[in-house]
């Protein structure tokens, strides 16, 4: 069988929570710092040189713009991130992510976020998921997010965003 050895950002932000969960409850260091590395890999390695997030990464290279989960999944991977450990360059990593994320995807005449960006071009429709499905819904994490980072950051209008999402 062929082998799938790319890396996805989604997922990887999965696995960035999860460690950062692990050392807050088992305080074992290489936890903390199994997810800063995988957070620093993708803020050095899976972005445009605009800024933009990039949905995967093999033999060097990352490409394709990333959707609305790539997004959601690494700004609550970032904050929990900040949450374990404090270090405040990851609050500040969700924080630009959470602006992209709200330019490219937020859906101003009806609320909520769709699954892919203003960029991705040739589309029939741009749609929305908002149940959870085998991984968790991309809108309801990024509405989470939104509300952490309100909090976090003493910002209303990541507050209102998640008010009118939620609505």
């Amino acid at each position: 069988p062929g082998l799938d050895d790319k890396i996805i950002a989604s997922w990887n932000a999965l696995m960035i929570s999860a460690y950062a969960r692990g050392f807050q409850l088992f305080e074992e260091k290489k936890y903390l710092q199994a997810a800063e590395n995988a957070a620093a890999f993708i803020m050095n390695e899976m972005r445009t040189q605009e800024g933009r997030l990039l949905r995967t990464h093999r033999k060097g290279k990352s490409k394709f713009l990333a959707y609305l989960e790539d997004y959601s999944y690494t700004i609550q991977a970032f904050i929990d991130l900040y949450e374990a450990g404090f270090d405040e360059q990851w609050l500040q990593a969700a924080s630009v992510l959470t602006e992209e994320m709200i330019e490219q995807f937020w859906d101003a005449q009806n609320a909520g976020f769709f699954n892919t960006s203003s960029q991705h071009k040739n589309l029939i429709a741009r749609t929305k998921t908002l149940n959870d499905q085998a991984i968790p819904s991309p809108n309801a994490v990024a509405t989470m997010s939104l509300l952490r980072l309100s909090k976090l950051l003493d910002d209303d209008g990541y507050y209102k965003k998640a008010q009118k999402t939620l609505r």
